[in-house]
């Protein structure tokens, strides 16, 4: 098993800037460039269907994604976290790449940025398409090929993690110790609520690591209770963040179950391991 995208898109709701809305939320300086996000083009469907196996949630560019990659670029502890030299940020669920291709092509100084995805039903090797596909669209119109050294893609079988004496996990990743890691709109199932909280546990090794992650608020309440108990009982901490820009944020957000058809919206969470004396 890897990690997927949601089953269906959402509003970004509360994800994107308000021109309006002050807060005290540190957004990053007006002297940062903007980041390149057009230069990247998914391939067609029927690729998809010509390498794919069986039905993924990797097909397609989702907004939980869109909205990661707008908190990155202007959140200033975000934008720090990423543009520090030397910085090595994992993907998890990479999908088509976009968000991994992003981070590699705008984050100032990161030292590598690695997309992951599941082997299964072919959705690594259709991130290795997009992403082959997309540094050659590139280099062709004469961009900065060379911020795309730092970018590769590999397997990451959440499977590896999924026992009591979790551990990092075999080749590649054996070496790898990953200061930032992504992911977005990753949990969509109750296998997910118990495995992503120990692959994050897993993979958030470094000291001052630290996982941005995406999450579409009220898509499944029962699913969302159980990953965030999961998270505490893994020894991880959460926290939404404020977005910058945006008025009010985190806004209030209704008790799970109080709706039948509550409204989703987008949130942002940080997530590093719990700092326990000794």
């Amino acid at each position: 098993r890897g990690a997927m995208s949601p089953p269906r898109d959402a509003d970004v709701a509360g994800a994107r800037a308000d021109d309006d809305g002050t807060d005290d939320v540190a957004v990053a300086a007006d002297d940062d460039e903007a980041w390149d996000t057009a230069s990247f083009a998914c391939a067609t469907m029927d690729d998809y269907m010509a390498i794919t196996t069986r039905a993924t949630t990797g097909h397609c560019l989702w907004n939980a994604a869109r909205a990661l990659c707008a908190f990155l670029e202007r959140d200033a502890g975000a934008r720090a976290a990423i543009d520090r030299t030397g910085v090595r940020a994992l993907e998890l669920g990479s999908g088509v790449g976009w968000l991994a291709f992003a981070v590699a092509m705008n984050a100032r100084d990161a030292g590598a940025v690695r997309a992951t995805e599941t082997a299964q039903g072919g959705a690594l090797t259709w991130l290795e398409l997009n992403i082959e596909r997309n540094v050659e669209r590139v280099r062709l119109s004469g961009g900065n090929v060379e911020k795309l050294g730092r970018l590769s893609c590999g397997e990451f079988d959440w499977d590896a993690f999924d026992d009591d004496d979790v551990t990092v996990g075999d080749g590649a990743f054996a070496e790898d110790d990953f200061d930032v890691v992504l992911g977005s709109d990753l949990v969509y199932d109750e296998s997910g609520t118990h495995m992503l909280p120990k692959v994050l546990f897993g993979v958030l090794r470094k000291p001052h690591a630290v996982c941005y992650y995406a999450h579409t608020k009220h898509r499944y309440d029962s699913l969302d209770l159980d990953f965030f108990e999961q998270l505490d009982l893994r020894g991880l901490a959460i926290e939404e963040m404020r977005q910058p820009g945006v008025l009010e944020t985190p806004p209030p957000s209704p008790p799970p179950f109080e709706s039948l058809f509550p409204d989703q919206r987008i949130a942002v969470y940080k997530i590093t391991r719990r700092i326990t004396d000794g």
